[in-house]
């Protein structure tokens, strides 16, 4: 991830997403530093991603990870 030093937190990486319809939708992968952990966020876009899966509170999903020919990272999102 590339480090932005002007406000001195992570930019992302971009990254593609496949909803279950096999959509494809293009995000950012980003590292967020909380008060004792880190996590990792999908943004820019993602309630694209919720509102055309009609995604709702409770939802259970997978999340897969994959590489493309090209080396760029995916992830498959699966409604369970």
């Amino acid at each position: 991830m590339t480090k932005d030093a002007k406000t001195n937190k992570f930019k992302g990486i971009p990254v593609l997403v496949l909803d279950p319809n096999l959509k494809e939708f293009n995000l950012v992968l980003k590292r967020w530093e909380m008060s004792n952990s880190i996590t990792y966020n999908l943004t820019h876009r993602w309630y694209d991603v919720v509102k055309c899966n009609n995604f709702q509170v409770g939802d259970v999903v997978q999340l897969w990870s994959f590489r493309r020919l090209s080396d760029q990272l995916g992830f498959a999102i699966v409604k369970l």
